[in-house]
Parts: structure tokens; sequence; C-alpha cells
């Protein structure tokens, strides 16, 4: 049960992940490791600074139906 989570700021380079500060513990820690924005080979990210509520409704302005509806047909399709 995680009880207590500290964000620490790093480096990771070539397999090794540098901590900006340290922290003291007299028993090993369990981490979550996260990488913002990281663009694997072949793979677009979607960026959230270049998408939000205004662009989607300029997006759908000409949309006609129900948006619910159309999703889960396509979900359906994609199985």
């Amino acid at each position: 049960m995680i009880t207590k989570m500290v964000q620490v700021k790093g480096k990771y380079f070539k397999g090794v992940l540098t901590l900006q500060q340290e922290i003291s513990s007299e028993k090993p820690l369990d981490v979550i490791v996260v990488f913002p924005e990281v663009e694997q080979k072949g793979e677009e990210l979607l960026n959230f600074s270049q998408f939000g509520f205004t662009k989607a409704q300029e997006l759908l302005a000409d949309f006609k139906g129900s948006f619910t509806k159309t999703i889960l047909e396509e979900r359906r399709r994609s199985r």
C-alpha cells in the first residue's frame, strides 16, 4: 500500500538514472519512473500543449450526430 509519494527530478541517459537530490532511507525503496514527452521511433505522441477544448470544438464544428455512438461504432469495427 502506497501511503506517500515524493517527487524527485533527475536525468536518465544510457540506462543510468541520476536523481537531482538525495533521498535518505534505511531500506530499499520502490520507485515509479515517468518519462515526460518521450517519442519512440515511428510513434507520434499527443502533445497536450497543441490540443485543447477550443481546438476540439473547431475540429468537430461540422460533425452532425452522436459522438458517443460514433466512437462505439469505431471501436466495434476495430476488433
